[in-house]
């Protein structure tokens, strides 16, 4: 949960959990493994009618590095 700014490498973890009730960690590299199941769990998640934020390896934007799964 970095991120490369104008001002440098700043860290959003902190903000970016805010009012989340349960994390889960998944493992593993950034390639296609990982990033195909956070993309089927995004979506599940958006039908579902939550809203989704996804953060994306700085590598190459198609894999992604983690979700966040809000209600609102």
């Amino acid at each position: 949960m970095r991120a490369a700014t104008s001002m440098g490498i700043k860290n959003f973890a902190e903000s970016n959990l805010q009012g989340i009730d349960n994390l889960y960690i998944i493992k593993g590299k950034s390639k296609f493994l990982k990033s195909y199941v956070l993309k089927n769990i995004a979506k599940f998640s958006e039908e579902k009618g939550k809203q989704i934020e996804c953060g994306v390896s700085p590598f190459d934007i198609s894999y992604y590095d983690g979700i966040i799964i809000r209600d609102e």
